[in-house]
């Protein structure tokens, strides 16, 4: 939709004509759809560079399920900070700008009038303001000196033989009739809550996007794309321009996660892993067998070891010290031993005296 920004504003539609025809704005409101689009995209793509400077740190690596877990909730956290960043500041804008009454270039929330303070007085002229009073939807008078959500339907009008009223200093006409009024398109105080408030049903409708385009003198030779209704989107012909802006002008985020990429780039030097079951009465007899086949062999090493120790370090120590004191003991020589017979009976016995 290139050809919004070519539309031209003929400033003469705001003196000769009704303050609801589209013709006072239509250029304005056009460049400032092109303008939210742009802002939008030049949103998103600070928030990306700086999304893509952030870093995944973990003491361990994770698992793919956790990781998956963790990268959704980063990236639902990133498009609600986006979103609400960019809604902040278009409010903040709008609050300012009705806030401090500030008048809007196109007169949509004031009306100006020039006159002479006293009628036929020879007296410098006079501008006075008044409060724009719109029309709802409902017929209810709204006034934008209360609130700036004043919305009324525009329409094209027929402008025949406009003329310059010397009282008011002003062109006027002298006969302004209704054509049409277009559909999903809204005029307000502010052009801005105006475009928000407006959808974009007319440019569904080749009827419709036509009738307008003649209105505003567009030249209908120029390629002119009528919005394609029949494609798949999560968004339909009556959503409003200010959700789409809510919504940053996306259609579908496109988010990839890979795991792989992630514990390839970790390089873990080791991993770990722990299980815990419960033990069956097999499992158990199994352990204590091979505990014991295995104290067994335990065993075979080291009672021998033990045994030697034993030896060399307590026994044979102990040993040679009462060898040591065994051949230190002297026993007493005797002087003299006499062996005499003694014959007893029949028997013949030996005796020995010392």
């Amino acid at each position: 939709m290139q050809w919004i920004n070519n539309v031209e504003y003929d400033v003469s539609l705001l003196v000769i004509t009704n303050e609801d025809d589209f013709r006072q704005i239509a250029s304005v409101a056009f460049q400032l759809l092109s303008k939210l689009c742009e802002l939008t995209q030049e949103a998103v793509s600070y928030q990306l560079d700086i999304f893509n400077l952030t870093k995944f740190i973990s003491v361990n690596v994770i698992s793919k399920t956790f990781f998956e877990s963790q990268a959704v909730k980063t990236i639902i956290t990133f498009k609600q900070t986006i979103i609400n960043s960019f809604k902040r500041s278009l409010l903040l804008i709008q609050s300012t700008t009705q806030g401090n009454t500030l008048m809007s270039y196109l007169l949509t929330n004031t009306v100006l009038v020039a006159a002479h303070p006293l009628e036929y007085a020879s007296y410098e002229d006079y501008i006075y303001d008044y409060d724009r009073i719109y029309n709802t939807t409902t017929n209810e008078s709204c006034g934008c000196i209360e609130t700036r959500s004043c919305f009324q339907q525009p329409a094209i009008y027929s402008i025949n033989s406009p003329y310059y009223d010397n009282h008011y200093y002003c062109y006027v006409s002298s006969n302004i009739a209704l054509i049409w009024r277009i559909p999903g398109i809204y005029v307000g105080c502010y052009i801005v809550d105006a475009v928000l408030h407006s959808d974009l049903q007319c440019f569904y409708d080749q009827t419709c996007l036509s009738s307008l385009l003649n209105a505003i003198q567009y030249p209908l030779n120029n390629n002119v794309t009528l919005l394609n209704s029949s494609l798949t989107t999560r968004y339909n012909t009556t959503t409003t321009i200010g959700e789409l802006v809510q919504n940053l002008m996306i259609e579908q985020w496109n988010n990839k996660t890979s795991h792989e990429f992630y514990f390839n780039t970790c390089q873990p030097q080791y991993c770990t892993y722990a299980y815990i079951s419960r033990s069956t009465p097999i499992f158990t007899i199994t352990t204590i067998i091979g505990l014991i086949g295995g104290l067994t062999k335990v065993y075979k090493l080291l009672i021998p070891l033990i045994v030697r120790l034993i030896r060399r370090y307590i026994w044979w120590p102990y040993f040679e010290r009462k060898l040591v004191w065994s051949n230190n003991i002297v026993a007493p020589v005797p002087q003299a031993v006499s062996v005499s017979p003694v014959t007893v009976g029949d028997d013949k016995l030996a005796t020995i005296s010392i």
